[in-house]
């Protein structure tokens, strides 16, 4: 199906040519001919100015007018002359360019620079392109196996793309003609390889009611968007995105595009953390308790109010009734394994209108709201909690677990105390940047250039938040991160190869990598270092994996790591609720069951 700019339109199914009344006669003579002997059509498109071009198999012919035709038909006849067909052809609505595809190649030029990007992202998400389509008023439109990107349709449009995916029907052609005007076209069914991989999870999602697929879960579940990320053989074979970063902007999810990854950042600030305790310059170990860090800070020059030492000395005065910190006994090890008995559980949220707190005020639970930012103390402090677990007794640090963000605040401030950077410089100098990631990022807010391309927060009924209510998250290590699902994989992957990235970076020592996923928690919690484990020791020796989950008030989060297996899987969703939950954790079973962990 091929549509001119006068609106004309023409059909072509084996032998058989259709063509309104309108259509243009040079061009409907050359397709005439071509089926006349025999040859099958790859491709008819129109320039905005009328000018056309008709490919068959090996043969083809353009009409006078075809924008940088040279070049156009150089890249044409190198396809032809290597015996590669041509599968797709399209002028951009300006008549400056054109983008041209055949089977996985693609050469394009002066074409929407968000159609490029999805002509990319279907490269790196392993999907054959089946069609591209550029209607003469600038709307596009890229299916590529199941999965379709587009800009300016409208939503009836939409729907209808949205409800073959949920079908499963396959997605043949499509035809975007004058104003809102478009035909669909399937010939069957969409047949996924249910083999272990990506669309054996896509299309085997287990939930109450039986199974589905993913695009059928995301409508059940209101779930604008998600990536997801598979690792085999320590490499992230599967990178993928579903969905819209805003609902209802047709923004596609990419596979860089960054999400909130909420407390999934805490086996990643670990990490970090672990960089330092390997490097002999930084007087920094498991065992080093606050005190410990303080003195060591004051040896190197620090002045005495340290953020540390601040919180230290004048806590009490906002915790009068409580017993004074026991800062010997606050270690590292405990800390990030939330075993230091402090609280509090989660992290504290900024609104986009408020500048960044300071390490110190975060300690000291400063908070907004009501227009103001001059609340400190009460729930939102870091402070030692004996009796945490409301049995009446007391837990001094080491004897009981319990999950807090507190602690991993605190490890934070060790780290930024000894070393004089920020916690996001500390991340892009030690961990992102020997890895080779550019997506992923601990500061906050966040930089222009990952807010543009970031999934967006929504409420529990897939509609995204407002701007001035999308919060951001300075406690970093407790969950300030934002990654792409295929950066956070590489994190999984280092670990998984106990210390060494992907690209043969030493990022920590063997030992120091076996300790994160080691059971350091009291009890039987099975906690290692920012990691939840599924058993005492996780090692390449044992038979185990870690993992960990993230939620914020608009995302969630999930990962785990099989280091025997080689294998990991990350999913990043941009809505909250519990239906986001729900759909994470059908995700994360589904590949655990494909798999077999």
């Amino acid at each position: 199906m091929a549509t001119a700019p006068s609106g004309d339109w023409i059909v072509v199914a084996g032998s058989s040519v259709t063509a309104s009344g309108g259509f243009p006669a040079s061009c409907l003579a050359k397709v005439n001919e071509y089926v006349s002997k025999g040859l099958e059509i790859d491709a008819i498109a129109f320039a905005p100015n009328g000018a056309w071009f008709v490919i068959a198999e090996h043969l083809a012919w353009h009409s006078g007018g075809v924008p940088d035709v040279q070049l156009l038909e150089e890249k044409v006849l190198d396809r032809i002359g290597a015996g590669q067909r041509i599968t797709e052809l399209a002028f951009d609505s300006d008549g400056s360019g054109w983008t041209l595809i055949s089977g996985n190649w693609a050469y394009s030029l002066k074409i929407p620079s968000d159609l490029y990007a999805a002509i990319v992202e279907r490269h790196a998400s392993k999907r054959a392109i089946e069609q591209v389509e550029i209607s003469a008023n600038g709307k596009w439109l890229l299916l590529a196996d199941d999965w379709f990107a587009s800009e300016g349709l409208n939503s009836t449009c939409v729907s209808w793309l949205r409800n073959f995916q949920r079908n499963e029907r396959r997605l043949d052609r499509v035809m975007l003609g004058l104003g809102s005007n478009f035909v669909l076209f399937s010939n069957g069914a969409y047949a996924p390889d249910l083999s272990p991989g990506i669309e054996a999870i896509e299309y085997g999602i287990a939930h109450a009611a039986g199974v589905s697929n993913i695009w059928e879960r995301m409508n059940d579940l209101n779930i604008a968007g998600c990536s997801v990320a598979v690792v085999e053989g320590n490499e992230v074979k599967w990178a993928r995105g579903y969905g819209e970063l805003e609902a209802g902007t047709q923004r596609f999810v990419r596979s860089t595009s960054p999400f909130d990854a909420a407390s999934c950042s805490k086996g990643v600030a670990s990490a970090v953390m672990m960089t330092l305790v390997d490097d002999p310059s930084v007087p920094l170990g498991f065992d080093s308790s606050v005190a410990d860090v303080i003195v060591a800070g004051w040896q190197q020059g620090n002045p005495i109010w340290t953020p540390l030492f601040t919180w230290l000395f004048y806590g009490p005065e906002f915790y009068a009734w409580k017993l004074l910190l026991p800062y010997n006994d606050i270690t590292l090890r405990r800390c990030l394994s939330n075993s230091a008995s402090l609280v509090p559980h989660s992290s504290t949220g900024y609104l986009p209108q408020y500048a960044p707190p300071s390490t110190v005020q975060m300690l000291f639970g400063h908070s907004c709201g009501g227009g103001s930012c001059g609340n400190y103390g009460g729930s939102n402090m870091v402070w030692y909690e004996p009796f945490l677990l409301e049995d009446g007794m007391p837990h001094p640090p080491g004897t009981v677990y319990k999950y807090s963000g507190g602690g991993f605040l605190v490890g934070q401030a060790m780290c930024e105390e000894l070393t004089g950077k920020s916690f996001a410089t500390l991340a892009n100098e030690r961990l992102f940047g020997p890895l080779g990631l550019t997506d992923a990022t601990f500061q906050a807010p966040l930089p222009p250039s990952f807010l543009s391309r970031a999934a967006v927060p929504h409420d529990s009924n897939g509609d995204p938040e407002p701007p001035a209510e999308r919060p951001y998250y300075p406690w970093s290590a407790a969950g300030g991160l934002w990654t792409s699902a295929s950066d956070l994989a590489e994190v999984l992957i280092m670990l998984n190869q106990t210390g060494t990235g992907s690209n043969g970076a030493p990022i920590l020592n063997a030992a120091t990598a076996l300790e994160m996923t080691k059971d350091h928690a009291p009890g039987s919690a099975r906690y290692g270092f920012g990691l939840s484990l599924s058993s005492n020791t996780v090692s390449p020796a044992h038979d185990a994996f870690y993992a960990h989950n993230g939620a914020h008030g608009g995302a969630r989060s999930r990962m785990g790591g099989h280091p025997q297996n080689q294998e990991a899987i990350v999913v990043l969703v941009n809505g909250g609720g519990d239906d986001a939950k729900t759909f994470t954790e059908e995700l994360y079973g589904t590949f655990k069951k494909v798999y077999g962990w």
